[in-house]
């Protein structure tokens, strides 16, 4: 990669346009892995380091697809199969829209599983109060999921991005390990890949450096950070660095030469699938005259990030900030260092 300087510079600028207080990114094209991090970890403190925590967000069902992916690969499960084949302590309803075609992994994974989040669920959990358990979340005995997990469409049929689904399949992972869903993750995931600065909320250690999250306005968030219900699809918090290592494990499977990740299962990982031809098993495909790429989003209160790589030309960037810039990637601080980024470093 060349024009390193000028990059941080660029981004820096723009950090100040969008009065960001923090920015961690890292980038890689084939065997050359670049990280950087820029600005404070909270407003007026301390300057962000590389082993810093962001908060994932939804990058966070990204991983959970990777562990899912895994256990393909041991022969634990099946994509294909119906889940309730593999869930124990909880079972999806039986319903006429599930006669033909049941939730299976695959449609999960994709959020096509006939999962309809409900308005207002899965937002952050109150001052006080405990993560609540998955079965919880499940059975609708909680208020961020307050009626049961039931199917309302015939999967397969449509898209709806759903937290629900990845509710089932975290209970998935859970049932057929035996292992909370943060001990499944790291042994799955986390310790294969090398992310050791990637931790889920409810296992995270004390005193680890985090970024604090922070409004459009620059003020800290509540608490400093936001914690979800739902750890699987919003409980993970990482680095650029350790994100770029996921990216960079999965483009060598994609031609064959990972030691942790099959060539198939990194295929079908990021192939599309089913009735949504942008939707991947846990990541979205974004394909343009560059070829293949694969994207991952996160936003919520105080944090925005996005993961994009091409498997084909073994090229990815990571891009986190601590703030809620109040848009979406394309259009935010994010969107704007990865353009940066793939003009001057990639292309």
């Amino acid at each position: 990669m060349r024009n390193r300087e000028k990059v941080l510079q660029e981004i820096e600028e723009k950090m100040k346009k969008w009065k960001v207080p923090g920015l961690s990114i890292s980038a890689f094209t084939g065997n050359d892995f670049w990280q950087a991090q820029l600005g404070v970890r909270e407003a007026g403190g301390e300057p962000v380091e590389a082993q810093d925590l962001f908060h994932a967000c939804s990058i966070s069902k990204f991983i959970t697809a990777a562990a899912i992916m895994r256990l393909v690969q041991q022969g634990v499960v099946q994509l294909e199969r119906p889940v309730n084949d593999y869930l124990v302590s909880y079972k999806i309803p039986d319903h006429e829209w599930t006669d033909a075609q049941t939730v299976t992994l695959q449609n999960l994974l994709a959020h096509q599983a006939g999962f309809i989040d409900s308005p207002g669920s899965y937002e952050p959990i109150q001052s006080g109060e405990q993560v609540p358990g998955n079965l919880d979340l499940l059975s609708g005995k909680t208020p961020y999921h307050a009626k049961p997990a039931a199917v309302s469409y015939e999967p397969e049929t449509q898209f709806s991005y759903s937290d629900t689904g990845y509710a089932v399949a975290e209970q998935v992972i859970t049932d057929v390990t035996g292992q909370p869903i943060s001990s499944a993750i790291t042994s799955l995931v986390l310790e294969p890949v090398g992310m050791e600065n990637t931790f889920l909320w409810s296992a995270m250690p004390t005193e680890l450096p985090m970024a604090s999250g922070h409004h459009k306005t620059g003020k800290v968030v509540e608490g400093k950070r936001a914690v979800y219900p739902n750890e699987s699809g919003a409980g993970i918090w990482t680095s650029s660095e350790d994100l770029g290592k996921l990216c960079i494990e999965l483009t060598k499977a994609w031609s064959g030469s990972s030691d942790v990740f099959s060539q198939a299962s990194a295929r079908k990982m990021l192939s599309s699938f089913g009735c949504e031809p942008a939707a991947g098993l846990g990541v979205f495909r974004a394909d343009c005259e560059n070829g293949v790429q694969i994207v991952s989003n996160g936003w919520g209160v105080g944090f925005q990030c996005q993961v994009r790589f091409n498997p084909e030309k073994q090229t990815g960037i990571v891009v986190m900030v601590n703030q809620d810039p109040g848009v979406s990637q394309p259009e935010s601080i994010v969107g704007e260092c990865m353009r940066i980024v793939e003009e001057s470093l990639i292309n």
